[in-house]
């Protein structure tokens, strides 16, 4: 089972205008990812037994928040959260876990650049570490493997 990419069944609920100029923006060389880990896992399977006609489509809301910016040591963070539920009853499993990304930048960057690029462009950088962390629970939990799709990286723009 996959997560599907369509408007109606996947809910951004972080409404980036990079997803629909081109995509995602990509990391630039001043600012640098220095960890990624989890900080929250929810993981629930339910004992129900579903009938051949229930449709399973996951919804994938995918979202950042607390975007920090620590000016005296130069670093910041971001969490993206990934929630994944289904729309009917009843439900095989329930998904949601945050990842939390620490940057670190130069000083010719200002906060206020940092900040602008973590609300855009660091799910380019976090998403992958989420794919895996999606694929992971959903094989120890024994439920079908979701994907998350794959979203385009926007080219970078020239000044000529």
């Amino acid at each position: 089972m996959a997560a599907s990419n369509s408007d109606d069944q996947n809910r951004t609920e972080d409404d980036n205008p990079s997803h629909s100029a081109g995509g995602l923006f990509p990391l630039p060389f001043e600012i640098q990812l220095q960890n990624a880990f989890p900080v929250e896992i929810i993981a629930r399977l339910f004992p129900v037994t579903v009938s051949e006609n229930h449709v399973l489509i996951p919804n994938l809301n995918i979202s950042l928040d607390n975007v920090q910016v620590d000016e005296e040591h130069i670093q910041a963070q971001v969490v993206l959260k990934i929630n994944v539920s289904f729309p009917t009853e009843p439900r095989l499993f329930e998904i949601s876990f945050g990842l939390l990304g620490i940057f670190t930048y130069t000083a010719s960057y200002t906060p206020e650049m940092v900040r602008s690029y973590l609300e855009k462009g660091s799910l380019s950088v976090l998403l992958p570490f989420a794919r895996e962390l999606l694929a992971s629970l959903c094989q120890r939990m024994q439920v079908p493997i979701l994907l998350i799709p794959m979203l385009p990286i926007a080219p970078l723009q020239s000044d000529g």
